[in-house]
């Protein structure tokens, strides 16, 4: 485990500044909250409407849970230019 998030923190380049995206994925059901019960998102466009208008071009670390398909990825993540540098 310790390789692991050492690996994992080389990936992320911790402190080079810029907007890092890194996809994990494993088996569900290991959570104990659903993203929505967190944040009282339903739908996909409210989550894009939400990280737009909240988190625009501010420094952030975004988890997104649950996320299955293409699509719903590509709505929420956006794109580098959505968020501030470092995140």
């Amino acid at each position: 485990m310790v390789a692991r998030m050492q690996h994992l923190k080389l990936k992320l380049q911790v402190g080079s500044g810029g907007v890092c995206m890194i996809g994990i994925w494993g088996v569900g059901g290991g959570g104990v909250l659903k993203q929505k019960e967190v944040l009282g998102i339903d739908r996909v466009e409210e989550g894009r409407r939400m990280i737009i208008d909240r988190f625009c071009h501010r420094k952030v670390l975004i988890v997104l849970d649950d996320v299955d398909q293409l699509d719903q990825l590509e709505a929420l993540a956006g794109s580098h230019d959505w968020f501030g540098e470092g995140s």
